[in-house]
């Protein structure tokens, strides 16, 4: 017999802003406290959910008995075995060397930290034949914890909407830039561009505000970033608007923690040459499957006619996954096209 666990890890910034744990470790035991096996196993995450120290993790080490590393998107699978496994309950904990997702700067690493998730009894179904039982399992990281482990690499994320003030519609491809405010010269933290929900996400570093002139200044408890915003339309590259500095300073914006969600953004913007103020984004595709329609690195790929091979001038045909702009439909395209 074997047994199939499908699972998915993610983590909470804020309600409306979930990351997949893609940079991790997922690994696996038999749950070690048989004693109290089932009141662990019946316990809310949360209750169980923490750091593990040094003496835990040598204890712990030698008794894995599957190990994943999960996708871009957070989801893991391995394959138990009838001589490890023999359906009973499971401890579940992830390990990282580094921030728990793709993060886009280096970062230094001091030590691998290691967490357990919890202790779970899989209800174990038949799977695709009669020596197959499988399981599948998701589990999402409270704010509280996940921005906890992303302080422990003095990692900031801002997470936010941008809508137009007057139709409440989102602004996609609009370049948000944040700053802190500081005595001599405002730092620059990073930018993120709206997709087509409006939303967007700027990852930066404590090391980007936390420099001072004072010495005697305790580094390792800096204040928060004092954040404002500047907005570009990010297809003219061109500014929109640029909120005053002193909004850094104003409650809600001054002294953020490293986990900071902003939804009450609106521009009084309207691209002229796109009808419904943003409403309507026109499809373009700049990927077929997982090539990109780039000649230099698909050759025979006609970007005119979107036709392979040149001379034979093939077609494609059937299923395939296009990546890149989709077109939103509107009620009144809806309407246009009914009439």
């Amino acid at each position: 017999m074997k047994y199939v666990f499908k699972g998915n890890l993610r983590g909470y910034i804020c309600n409306d802003c979930l990351l997949p744990l893609n940079n991790v470790k997922v690994l696996v035991y038999n749950a070690r406290d048989t004693k109290n096996e089932t009141v662990l196993a019946t316990a809310a995450a949360k209750e169980t959910f923490h750091q593990l120290d040094g003496k835990e993790v040598k204890a712990k080490i030698k008794t894995v008995i599957a190990e994943a590393t999960p996708d871009v998107n957070g989801n893991f699978e391995f394959t138990l075995s009838d001589k490890d496994y023999k359906g009973g309950a499971l401890d579940i904990d992830f390990e990282c060397g580094s921030v728990p997702f793709k993060w886009p700067h280096p970062v230094r690493v001091e030590q691998e930290l290691w967490f357990h998730i919890t202790t779970l009894q899989p209800t174990w179904r038949q799977g695709r034949d009669e020596n197959t039982m499988s399981f599948a399992w998701e589990y999402i990281l409270s704010s509280a914890y996940f921005c906890r482990i992303l302080s422990l690499y003095r990692a900031y994320i801002i997470c936010g909407r941008i809508v137009n003030c007057e139709t409440r519609q989102p602004l996609d491809n609009i370049k948000v830039a944040a700053f802190d405010v500081d005595l001599l010269q405002d730092d620059a933290l990073g930018s993120g561009i709206t997709n087509t929900d409006g939303k967007f996400m700027i990852f930066y570093q404590e090391a980007d505000f936390s420099k001072t002139i004072f010495n005697w200044l305790n580094v390792e408890w800096p204040a928060g970033p004092d954040i404002y915003f500047k907005f570009y339309d990010a297809l003219k590259n061109t500014l929109i608007m640029a909120e005053n500095r002193n909004v850094g300073h104003t409650p809600g914006r001054e002294n953020r923690g490293n986990c900071f969600c902003v939804d009450n953004l609106c521009l009084k913007f309207k691209r002229p040459d796109r009808p419904g103020d943003g409403d309507v984004v026109p499809a373009f595709f700049n990927k077929v499957g997982y090539y990109n329609i780039d000649d230099s690195i698909v050759p025979g790929i006609s970007n005119a006619t979107g036709r392979t091979n040149e001379g034979q001038d093939n077609a494609f045909t059937g299923y395939m996954r296009l990546n890149g702009i989709c077109l939103r439909v509107t009620q009144q395209m809806l309407s246009n096209t009914v009439s």
